[in-house]
């Protein structure tokens, strides 16, 4: 017999989240809802197995969370509507709301994020909890701090929350996707602009290693740009950015980076990143040609050929 379910994450409340009052929830897509916080979430028959911080501070504070509701029999049920090697539907659900998290960053970046989740099952009238655990929450670099999330931004962030949920799994884009979640929640400077130029080479790097900054740096300008002058200004930022992380595989001590330059760097390649998964998530023909190897290098080896020529 199945019952109701909630995987739920309350969102960090020391942190500017939404700049406007939601009091019903809001569909951002593949099964997830940003809602105000339930009360149900705050009752001891959730927060009595709980921590002081998971149930003062990251439910106890939440205003709002993000939410997958469904029905299951049991904690570690298969997922009927997963393809491939079995998953419970707990795990599938946690991933709904990661996905969440990223497409809410890529609409607009701001502290909104989480870093509990609790899967919860409902028997009677009465929610129950089943398991939860703390997670790695997405940090916002410091430009984006004061950032709040609007109205039109939820409904862009529903739009690409729907599109990651589609990607083929064995494609460019889901794998940069998520070396981004990856990349969002690293809090050390090194190991988060690693991961966000190895997203960035999941789409743009070239099948042969030959020259890899020259031409993944090209990719990157044409595909974000559309005239020369900007193509040839965001080519040197994006191989300047590229040479840094270079510079960081090989083992360059980064001691003597000035602090304004490394936010500088870090802001530019989470830019680089947002931008083209944004435009790609957002075009059905993109995403089929990224999927594809060989159709993402021959498109992109188009792209400068297809503008026209300025005088």
């Amino acid at each position: 017999m199945t019952r109701p379910w909630c995987t739920i994450a309350p969102l960090t409340a020391d942190r500017r989240g939404l700049n406007f009052d939601l009091a019903e929830p809001f569909d951002l897509g593949n099964r997830v809802a940003l809602s105000p916080r339930p009360d149900w979430l705050t009752r001891e028959s959730i927060t009595k197995n709980l921590g002081w911080v998971q149930r003062e501070v990251l439910i106890g504070q939440a205003r709002y969370a993000l939410r997958v509701d469904y029905e299951a029999a049991s904690l570690g049920d298969p997922d009927p509507s997963w393809k491939g090697e079995a998953r419970s539907i707990q795990d599938t659900s946690a991933e709904c709301l990661y996905m969440a998290n990223v497409a809410l960053w890529l609409a607009r970046p701001s502290p909104a994020a989480f870093g509990l989740v609790v899967h919860a099952e409902k028997h009677d009238d009465e929610w129950v909890h089943r398991q939860s655990f703390f997670f790695d929450s997405v940090k916002v670099h410091e430009n984006d701090q004061r950032n709040g999330l609007g109205r039109h931004d939820l409904t862009q962030a529903r739009t690409l929350n729907v599109a990651l949920a589609g990607l083929p799994r064995d494609g460019a884009p889901w794998a940069s996707a998520r070396v981004l979640w990856k990349a969002l929640t690293e809090d050390w400077w090194e190991g988060r602009y690693l991961l966000l130029w190895v997203a960035l080479e999941a789409l743009f790097g070239p099948l042969s290693p030959g020259e890899t900054t020259y031409r993944l740096s090209q990719n990157l300008a044409f595909f974000l740009t559309s005239n020369a002058g900007e193509a040839h200004t965001t080519f040197r930022a994006a191989k300047e950015s590229y040479e840094w992380r270079s510079k960081i595989v090989h083992g360059m001590r980064l001691a003597r980076l000035p602090k304004e330059k490394s936010s500088e760097l870090l802001y530019r390649s989470e830019s680089f990143v947002r931008r083209a998964l944004v435009r790609i998530l957002s075009e059905r023909t993109l995403i089929e040609l990224f999927s594809s190897n060989k159709r993402r290098e021959e498109f992109l080896s188009t792209i400068p050929f297809s503008r026209p020529q300025e005088h």
